[in-house]
């Protein structure tokens, strides 16, 4: 996490513009890092985002069966979503969001140096066990929504370095009115 840390310090640094993804009919956006922001509202990464969003419905689908009956369930990764949730149960505030960040980067292997990967639903990229950081947005998203933090709270963050031409994918949550 260090290392993602310092890489979005150095992209907030160079000058970023920020795409935030999840929103649903807000109208006075709080900007998570004080910096212009952007809503995604059509386009391709909108259409993305809305057959993602569907995906995630459908593994939400899959996880309640499992954590229903823990031992008629045929997916792994459900069992892993449910295990990295019940950590950050145990936990409260930051400490919680700390707990399923930590969970989740530990679960998908992060991949570096490749072609840029498609998004994925959470229980896909559990079950490739690989990915890079829109698996681990994505993720950390679904985990976080499932562990009770509001759709106000957390966003999937899109930032753009503009000195290198990358973007990169995070989540920003808002606990407790802070950033």
């Amino acid at each position: 996490m260090d290392t993602q840390c310092s890489l979005v310090r150095r992209i907030l640094r160079a000058g970023a513009g920020l795409l935030l993804l999840g929103l649903t009919a807000q109208t006075e956006l709080q900007e998570p890092f004080g910096l212009p922001t952007f809503v995604v509202a059509e386009g391709l990464l909108h259409a993305t985002w809305e057959d993602l969003r569907e995906d995630i419905e459908a593994d939400r689908t899959v996880i309640a069966r499992c954590r229903a009956r823990p031992e008629d369930c045929s997916s792994p990764a459900a069992l892993r979503f449910i295990a990295i949730v019940d950590e950050g149960q145990l936990h409260q505030g930051l400490a919680r969001i700390g707990h399923i960040n930590r969970a989740v980067n530990l679960s998908i292997r992060g991949i570096k140096n490749s072609a840029p990967s498609d998004w994925s639903s959470p229980l896909a990229a559990l079950t490739d066990g690989a990915g890079d950081c829109k698996q681990h947005a994505i993720l950390k998203y679904a985990a976080l929504r499932d562990v009770g933090l509001s759709p106000d709270s957390v966003r999937i963050v899109i930032v753009e370095d503009r000195v290198l031409r990358q973007k990169h994918a995070l989540v920003a949550v808002r606990e407790e009115g802070r950033k």
